[in-house]
């Protein structure tokens, strides 16, 4: 810590540090480095740490996101009339298998540049 960077009971002795009854002093860069140092390495952690909040809010939506159309699909909906519900019917199948080709064809795609590699 600070307090034991700038302690005042300390010795450039080597028979002295080395006999432990003082601690050995910091050199003078060592005075002025381990301090910036420090507010460097705090920086660092904290953009790091807010990067992983950034990336599990991120998560956390997408995944709700994925849940929200499969809800939307599910709702019960009323129709005047039972064209209008295969209307519906038909919109809603042809987007999830739209879906689904997308899907594979995005493995296909990584497959091939598995392959390639």
């Amino acid at each position: 810590t600070l307090d034991e960077i700038e302690e005042p009971n300390c010795s450039f002795d080597a028979a002295i540090y080395n006999a432990g009854t003082l601690p050995r002093c910091p050199t003078e860069v060592g005075r002025y480095a381990t301090p910036i140092l420090m507010g460097i390495y705090v920086l660092f952690v904290n953009v790091l740490l807010l990067n992983l909040l950034i990336a599990m809010f991120s998560f956390s939506i997408q995944r709700i996101q994925d849940r929200t159309d499969q809800h939307w699909n599910f709702q019960l909906k009323r129709f005047s009339n039972e064209r209008q519900l295969i209307q519906w019917e038909n919109v809603i199948a042809d987007a999830y298998l739209h879906k689904l080709e997308m899907m594979d064809l995005e493995r296909l795609e990584i497959k091939m540049q598995l392959t390639h590699e």
